[in-house]
């Protein structure tokens, strides 16, 4: 029965039995030097080379795939806030116009254009509908009607070549909070 024995004191060295019951009764030990060992760790073999590029590889692409998505991410969410600053803007605006003025034609501008930033190039486009009881879309049909006007305010814009819309509505009465503002 053959087993590899380290010899005590000793470091790496190994020993053979050829015979015997067990290996510290072995009457003829051959010894194994450790270089037949140590050959194959030496150094990387292109199988390891190959398969340690490929997972940085896959983790290098992984992560900037997760900083592509991260900055588009941003971005729309940017986008996000100043369509939502821009509707909130344009209805403060109408809440303290009077009855005159909303009923008036050419009073409130019909369509807009506003960019990302507070300089720079368009980048919203939007559009004020004013409806009032004789428009088949409004929504109210009691006696009240004609003192109320339905003002909806729509935005559009294009982010990664995907069109977004935002839309908000709100309800002006002739009676209304308007008429409290000095």
């Amino acid at each position: 029965m053959a087993a590899f024995v380290l010899k005590p004191g000793a470091r790496r060295v190994l020993y053979s039995c050829v015979e015997g019951p067990s290996p510290w009764e072995c009457p003829e030990m051959k010894t194994v030097t450790e270089t037949k060992f140590k050959k194959n760790r030496l150094a990387f073999t292109l199988i390891d080379a190959v398969v340690g590029m490929g997972v940085l590889g896959i983790v290098m692409i992984s992560l900037f795939g997760s900083f592509t998505f991260g900055f588009s991410v941003v971005k729309l969410s940017r986008d996000e806030l100043r369509a939502t600053q821009l509707l909130q803007e344009k209805m403060e605006t109408i809440r303290l116009y009077n009855w005159n003025q909303i009923n008036q034609p050419n009073f409130v501008k019909r369509n807009f254009e506003a960019p990302l930033g507070t300089n720079g190039p368009v980048y919203f486009s939007g559009k004020v509908t004013i409806l009032d009881n004789t428009s088949p879309k409004f929504p109210i049909t009691q006696s009240y009607g004609n003192n109320m006007r339905l003002v909806n305010v729509s935005l559009e814009w294009t982010n990664n070549n995907v069109r977004r819309t935002r839309e908000t509505s709100t309800f002006v009465s002739r009676y209304g909070l308007q008429n409290y503002v000095y």
